[in-house]
């Protein structure tokens, strides 16, 4: 905790004068260590910037580091200093929760969490394809469900938008009911995807520069038989599905006229908090690992990664297995 603090600058009107010039004295520190620096306001820490390596673009690591032990013992009086103020002011507690939560976010994030992966127990259900099985079909019943589930949950007609603040919304996802249905769904696009590829395989008979050209193909009747493989993959899918859940600045929601319109994360007030996803036994943590196991699915076909990079290279941007808390994005997914 004591290095989480020499670590950091406070900012703000609110900020001890001697905690200001304290933070000024360790940016030398800050530039080598990763420093970061906190807006307080109103007793508590509205923002949070990563680096200070972005501020000190123009400045040479010489000159930071001849400044660096100067600055550790001007800035060590002025903590001292500091920490007196920020008891008589009686907001040491508040600092002190403030210091706990950011060692317990370092560590958290911190952890190797493919290895924990690997290493946790979680059965993945395995699918086999069914005779006269129908992509289109299977695809379009899911999409029906995951239409309903939109507008239901997360539309501008749904009980969660309330009338009486304009651009609040109730936290769909601290409903039950909201959670369990996105799981049926999102299990229902994980058999889906494992189908699309047992699929292709078998019309492609494994050959993987066949079975990239089935999966690129982006028209209706892209095998001679009506199977849309590219749509029923990238809609309705585990790909649309998980991007709602993990990139909620990016996701979408069908509006009164019942067409897609994008929604800020600033509208979205309720998104689900990354760490649910790497903590074993929630169900965003099996959500999290089924999507990882959708990604491995493409080196399972031998030479199907190298063919799907000349064909449609955003099957590979769109699978990318998720093993860190932080900010997870993907590539954008075709207009078809």
């Amino acid at each position: 905790m004591i290095r989480t603090y020499f670590n950091c600058e406070m900012v703000g009107s609110h900020v001890p004068s001697a905690e200001r010039l304290k933070g000024i004295c360790f940016r030398p520190l800050h530039y080598f260590c990763d420093g970061k620096t906190y807006t307080w306001e109103r007793d508590e820490v509205s923002s949070r910037e990563r680096s200070y390596k972005g501020y000190y673009g123009e400045a040479s690591p010489l000159q930071m580091a001849v400044l660096i032990v100067p600055g550790m013992i001007v800035g060590t009086i002025a903590a001292v200093v500091a920490l007196a103020q920020w008891y008589f002011q009686g907001k040491l507690p508040a600092l002190r929760i403030l210091l706990k939560e950011e060692v317990m976010i370092h560590n958290f994030i911190n952890q190797d969490f493919k290895k924990r992966d690997q290493e946790t127990p979680h059965d993945i259900p395995k699918y086999t394809l069914p005779d006269n099985f129908s992509i289109n079909v299977f695809h379009q019943g899911i999409q029906t469900e995951w239409s309903a589930f939109l507008k239901s949950h997360f539309s501008k007609t749904s009980h969660n938008i309330t009338k009486t603040k304009p651009g609040y919304r109730e936290p769909a996802w601290a409903k039950e009911d909201t959670i369990q249905a996105f799981d049926s769904l999102i299990k229902k696009a994980h058999q889906k995807t494992h189908l699309i590829f047992q699929q292709v395989a078998k019309e492609a008979k494994g050959n993987p520069q066949t079975m990239a050209k089935l999966l690129a193909n982006q028209h209706v009747w892209s095998d001679g038989q009506g199977e849309n493989y590219c749509l029923s993959f990238f809609y309705a899918g585990m790909v649309e599905m998980y991007k709602h859940v993990r990139e909620p600045n990016l996701i979408s929601i069908i509006n009164d006229y019942q067409y897609y319109q994008p929604l800020s994360r600033n509208y979205y007030s309720d998104f689900i908090p990354d760490k649910l996803f790497f903590i074993p036994g929630t169900m965003q943590y099996n959500w999290r690992r089924l999507y990882n196991d959708v990604c491995a699915l493409i080196d399972q076909y031998p030479g199907l990664r190298g063919a799907l990079e000349k064909e449609e290279n955003r099957y590979l941007t769109n699978l990318c297995a998720d093993y860190h808390p932080g900010d997870f994005r993907t590539d954008t997914i075709p207009t078809l």
